[in-house]
């Protein structure tokens, strides 16, 4: 659903193939892109796909009480926090997560961006 390079651009960093995980629509439902540990700053971006994703919504938004910002113009509903954005189309939810190890303060933006180019790849 996110690709290499897509997913490098995410953390403007370089990161290793995707270790994926379980399948849906004929692509993987999880996947994590990995940072190499000799890089400063190591990134990794993170694709859920399916119902594990608005659960985790659900679980940090309800129980954790994280704090979201919603956002309008992304998919049917669409919620952000720091490092992590949830959107659905239709009955199919996705989030995508970036870990980093230094502050990077145009990562939302970017964040944005990749749910853009999944939205437009859930069926």
């Amino acid at each position: 659903m996110l690709t290499r390079p897509e997913a490098q651009a995410v953390v403007a960093r370089r990161l290793m193939e995707a270790a994926p995980a379980g399948v849906e629509f004929g692509k993987a439902t999880y996947c994590t892109y990995a940072g190499y540990p000799e890089d400063p700053g190591v990134g990794q971006v993170e694709v859920f796909i399916g119902d594990g994703a608005k659960k985790a919504l659900d679980i940090d938004k309800d129980t954790l009480k994280h704090e979201f910002r919603q956002l309008d113009d992304l998919g049917d509903e669409c919620w952000a926090e720091d490092g992590q954005i949830y959107f659905n189309k239709g009955s199919t939810w996705a989030s995508i997560r970036v870990v980093l190890l230094d502050e990077d303060q145009q990562k939302a933006g970017r964040l944005e961006a990749a749910a853009r180019i999944v939205l437009g790849r859930l069926p």
